[in-house]
């Protein structure tokens, strides 16, 4: 791996966390103003996350195959076609399956993770 890829990471988890403390901090907040503040806080670091996933796409050539996979368009059936090298499209994995839902908090809450990002 190199060593961009771990920084990229390590900036999407910290942006990660960040965004996770700023949802609950609105949660608790009682002023619709303080409220609004971190919601909008919560989301320039969604943005982050982001442009990290595609810088991350550049040095990462795992990464950007498995972007692309979860990323494939949908059957009728809701179904993530597969896309081969001649543009043939043929039903993959139920989209459930092949990304799971997001953990939840302690307190039952759902948490942002980049696996979010990408519903």
């Amino acid at each position: 791996m190199s060593i961009d890829a771990e920084l990229l990471r390590q900036v999407m988890a910290r942006e990660c966390e960040t965004v996770n403390e700023y949802l609950a901090m609105a949660e608790r907040a009682q002023s619709p103003e303080v409220k609004g503040l971190l919601l909008h806080l919560a989301h320039e670091e969604k943005e982050h996350i982001a442009v990290c996933v595609k810088e991350l796409m550049k040095v990462d050539a795992d990464h950007k195959m498995w972007m692309e996979k979860v990323h494939a368009p949908l059957d009728a059936e809701g179904r993530r076609l597969n896309t081969s090298a001649s543009g043939d499209h043929s039903p993959g994995p139920n989209p459930t399956q092949q990304v799971g839902a997001a953990p939840s908090a302690v307190a039952g809450k759902p948490q942002f993770t980049i696996g979010s990002l990408i519903r």
